[in-house]
């Protein structure tokens, strides 16, 4: 399987589980770049969305290493 279907495969079985409404799965691909991969409620295009260090929560994720935590986030 392509990596695309992989990802997707995990955020369609591990969203529901953690009661998530919406996810993104990022695969690190070549020059420290990050690529969507896989989305619950989000669509994942034939147009790869790409990332870099430090760019949204995703890239700032990636770039320290750290994970980033969304809550109190308004309806």
């Amino acid at each position: 399987r392509d990596l695309r279907a992989v990802g997707q495969m995990i955020m369609n079985e591990v969203a529901p589980l953690v009661g998530a409404q919406v996810g993104t799965f990022f695969l690190r691909v070549p020059g420290g770049r990050w690529e969507l991969t896989g989305g619950y409620a989000v669509a994942v295009t034939d147009e790869p969305v790409v990332l870099g260090a430090g760019e949204g929560l995703v890239g700032q994720a990636g770039s320290t290493g750290e994970t980033v935590l969304v809550t109190g986030v308004p309806d």
